[in-house]
């Protein structure tokens, strides 16, 4: 595990709204996620710049509101910075935008590495209302408030698929006489360029839970959330 102090580093001019910090969630957070609100609210939903600007491609849905789990302006996201996702994700405004900072770096790792054109990402679980794997009883996960997103593969124009459960070799079974495979150093680009701009990135040598997937999210980490994890 790797803590590091947060600095900006991207190139985006565009705006990231400010996170909301929440509080630790008790371990009965999902233990209600059928209850029904007592009186119909009117809900105020917030546009998000990067959908304006086309950087995102996505449409706002109604509000998330599953007992402590939830987001008040969910986008359904088609696509970021011109690279499709293989299912639509439902994430809040400030992790799609980081995202779209982090897919430009790689599909510049692309073109550098694999020498091809980045296409579309496959990604899988964003929002989904449950604790975070093997944290306890009292942690809620960061997909249960659409601030995080699993990635498990890339395709190209021309270069087979690139998987993170086939092509990624960990850290520490890398033999440092041994040349890395194009896919495994572009899966190492896309890994180390995701701690510049998500809080929480965790690849296959943090845990087997992660081992097929990227785990990205913009999570609070130390008391002042300026502290990134980068695994």
């Amino acid at each position: 595990m790797v803590a590091i102090p947060d600095a900006v580093t991207g190139e985006e001019n565009i705006p990231i709204p400010t996170p909301n910090i929440r509080k630790e969630i008790k371990s009965d957070a999902l233990s209600n996620s059928n209850a029904k609100p007592t009186a119909e609210q009117r809900v105020y939903q917030s546009a998000c710049p990067a959908v304006l600007s086309k950087m995102i491609i996505a449409e706002i849905v109604p509000e998330i509101s599953d007992n402590q789990c939830g987001e008040r302006s969910p986008l359904k996201v088609k696509s970021i910075a011109g690279i499709s996702f293989t299912s639509e994700a439902i994430l809040n405004c400030r992790m799609a935008t980081s995202l779209a900072g982090w897919i430009e770096e790689t599909k510049k790792s692309a073109k550098t590495i694999l020498k091809d054109e980045l296409v579309s990402i496959n990604n899988s679980t964003s929002y989904d209302c449950r604790k975070r794997r093997g944290a306890g009883q009292s942690k809620i996960s960061e997909h249960a408030f659409a601030n995080a997103l699993d990635i498990i593969g890339f395709e190209f124009k021309e270069t087979e698929p690139v998987s993170v459960l086939n092509h990624w070799v960990s850290e520490k079974e890398e033999n440092s006489d041994e040349v890395s495979d194009e896919k495994e150093l572009f899966l190492t680009a896309a890994r180390n360029s995701a701690c510049s701009h998500f809080t929480t990135v965790l690849s296959p040598d943090t845990n087997a839970a992660h081992k097929d997937h990227f785990h990205f999210d913009l999570g609070c980490h130390g008391k002042n959330c300026t502290y990134k994890i980068c695994e």
